[in-house]
Parts: C-alpha cells; structure tokens; sequence
C-alpha cells in the first residue's frame, strides 16, 4: 500500500508530533509512505524517519535555511515540486510576514489566493507522478491542497480529512473565511478522521454532509519512546536542583507544555497560579513559543512572579521535564485531542485539565485520571492544582497503563482498517 501524508510542514505541533508517529508504524509494517509538505520549515524536520520520501511543494530554500533545520532526510534525497512560473510572483509575495491578515488591498488577497491555487496545481503534479493508494490530509491549508489538487488531477485517489481540532472553535485559530471554504470543500472527502469524538460531533454539527463519514480514531502516541525519552536530564537549573539530593529544593513544580497561542489559554494558566503561590512554595514552567510571548511575559511581570515563573521556550524533549515535575497542567479553552496529557501519563505525572472542547474528557475517562475543571474558572483551576499536590495521588504506574491504551500497536490497526476501507470504497 502507498500512503501520502500531507501536512502543512513539520512545525513543533501535536498535529506532527502524530503524522510521524503514522509514519514510523506504517513503514515498519512495510508500506510506501511519502511525507509530503507545503513548505520545509519547522523543529520537526529532524525527526523524521528514514524511509520515507519527502516531498515538498516549492523550490529550494537558500541552502542556509536548510542547514538551519538540519533535516534528518539528506538533501539529495528531497523531492522539491517548483510551482510554475505563472504563479511565482504569488509565491514571493506571501512568504513575507502578516500578508495573510484580511484589511490588506484586494491586489494582495488575489496573490494570496493565486498561491493557494499554485499549492493546488503542485500536489495535482504530485499525484500525476506517484498515484499513492490513499492520501491522509492533516491541518487547513493541507485539506485545502488535497481536495483542490485531486480536483485538478488526471489521478483520483481517496481522501481521509484527519480534523485535529474542534469544528466552533478551530475556526478562532486561523483564518475565518479559509476555514469556512475548507468547509464546503469537506463534503468531496471520502473519509472524515476525527481525532476524538467531540471532534467528531463539532464536525457532524457544522458539516451534516459529511455525517456518515466521520470515523473517530485517538492519536498514537508513541509511549515506549516516551518514557525511554523520559529518563534523559532536563535541561532546565530548577529541575537539576530537584534532581540533586544534595540541595535543598523544597518547591513543587508545576509544567505546561503548548505554543503560545491562545487556544492553550496560558494567561488563565498564569492567573490561577498567583492564587496557588500565595498558598505553597511552587514554580512554573511553561514550554513553548508563539504569537503571545510577550502578553504572558508582560502578565508575570505585572504579578510580579518572575522568580517563580519560567518561559523557556520549546524544547526538543519536554518528556524529561514531564518525568521530573509535580504537576502537569492544560488551560486550554479548545483543543482536540490534547496529546500533551497523554504524554504526561506516560511520564507517571498527576495531572489538571479544563474540560475543554474537545479531549481532556476522553482521555481522563471523566475525571478517572486527573482533576477536570471548568474552561476560564481560575479560582476552579488554582483550587484543584493545590489539591493534587497536597493530596495522595493515583499511582505513577496506574498513570502510565491508561497512556499505553493510546500506543501505536494499538491505535494503528484502526487506521489500517480505515485506510483499506476507504481504499476498497473508492
């Protein structure tokens, strides 16, 4: 079987984090797999698992920038898909930064939408060229690509949309009109994956067309190479203190992990803190990069925490953080299906979720596995981390047997089923 997953690029996101889990199961099962991106860019890059064949739908980067992502897939080895010249123009205008933002002049919106078409016309050539079996589209621009590019191709192969984020919501996150014609292309899909099953409903709710094909699949995570990633130091002072019997560390540590966006709701994170702080010795670290650096960074400072709060930045290898800290925290006020929580059972570590749309519920079983509490309730959320760090918590090894129910040998076999389905189907 030859499967094609397409995704935005390779950015530190769950999204990602989840495609080359796919990818490293399928090739050790011995399909075909091709990754292949709208654009090289992202931590991520060099991840990537030998065996796949990389793809990506624009020229070559100035060497420099390739360097500086360090891909894992040599460079000879990349298969780049020019646009054509029509639409070069187009592609030099967007990359430059904020042109996506509405208000600008309609001549600006006609490149942009030029763009988007050029991405279209090059995943058609894509297609034309390698007629994989069945293509896996993950993230806007990517189903926007897919459906669009197939429409445009001598080569029909079937469509599985994997929705990652809560349709009502997910919509709040990016562009609002791209969102809404990603909507009406929806219905030309031939499967409709969805990543829980709020998603699943949001989907069903804004897209009854599609109704009938939505099938929910958790994500794999892979949590063998989570605890084995678990074990190696953090690379952070607090947590090498804790680590070192000789000192005297006496704070708790609680640990979020999430870009700064507002979706992850950090500053709700930041404002129950203050509550928990005025009560116990505790710190925080918040792992991550975004747009609202500078707001979250602007509130520690006006709460004056900037002693015990920590903004690192992303980090290769949060796992060891999450294997070392008290508390694990969401805030988020949308998600999906949260990956970070299951990662964070997988490390034996208590956690404190809002119940946001959509995730946190499923995976705690309701509250089995960790404290739910409102979206948006900061006294709700303070009065809950105090009470999982006073109070005896569910066992360590009870934490990392609920997380491997979301293990790749076992979550995979549903999407072959749904790959062989899907393919049969068409």
């Amino acid at each position: 079987m030859h499967i094609t997953i397409l995704i935005d690029n390779m950015n530190r996101g769950g999204a990602e984090l989840v495609c080359l889990n796919q990818i490293r199961y399928m090739l050790a099962q011995g399909y075909k797999v091709d990754l292949v991106l709208l654009s090289f860019f992202g931590g991520r890059l060099s991840e990537i698992p030998d065996g796949v064949r990389l793809f990506v739908l624009e020229s070559p980067p100035p060497i420099t920038l390739i360097r500086r992502w360090k891909c894992s897939i040599p460079l000879e080895k990349i298969r780049w898909i020019a646009p054509q010249s029509l639409s070069k123009v187009a592609m030099i205008t967007t990359r430059f930064r904020g042109l996506w933002h509405m208000g600008y002049p309609i001549q600006t919106r006609r490149l942009i939408r030029l763009r988007r078409t050029s991405i279209a016309m090059q995943f058609a050539r894509y297609l034309n060229e390698e007629q994989p079996n069945l293509i896996s589209a993950n993230l806007l621009k990517s189903y926007i690509a897919a459906l669009l590019g197939r429409r445009m191709s001598k080569f029909n192969p079937p469509i599985v949309c994997t929705i990652h984020n809560t349709f009502g919501y997910a919509d709040l996150d990016t562009n609002h009109k791209l969102m809404s014609f990603f909507m009406l292309l929806l219905p030309e899909s031939d499967k409709v994956h969805a990543v829980s099953n709020g998603v699943a409903n949001s989907v069903a709710k804004y897209v009854p067309e599609v109704a009938n094909k939505i099938v929910t699949i958790y994500n794999p995570i892979d949590v063998s190479e989570v605890t084995k990633l678990a074990q190696q130091p953090a690379s952070h002072s607090w947590f090498k203190k804790k680590s070192d019997t000789s000192v005297n560390f006496d704070s708790k540590i609680i640990l979020t992990v999430g870009r700064l966006v507002a979706a992850k709701n950090h500053a709700l994170l930041i404002r129950a803190f203050k509550k928990v702080q005025s009560r116990m010795n505790v710190k925080l670290v918040i792992l991550g990069e975004g747009e609202l650096r500078s707001d979250l960074e602007n509130l520690v400072r006006e709460f004056e925490l900037n002693s015990i709060v920590s903004i690192p930045g992303s980090v290769a290898n949060p796992y060891a953080f999450m294997a070392r800290t008290d508390l694990f925290v969401l805030s988020s006020s949308w998600e999906g299906l949260p990956s970070v929580i299951i990662e964070a059972l997988a490390c034996g570590c208590p956690v404190v979720s809002t119940d946001c749309p959509s995730g946190p519920r499923e995976i705690l079983e309701g509250g089995k596995w960790g404290r739910l509490v409102p979206c948006d309730d900061v006294t709700a959320l303070s009065d809950a981390m105090i009470a999982t760090l006073r109070e005896e918590q569910i066992p360590n090894d009870d934490l990392r047997i609920r997380a491997k129910e979301f293990a790749p040998e076992r979550i995979m076999k549903h999407y072959e089923y749904l790959a062989e389905i899907t393919i049969a189907g068409n």
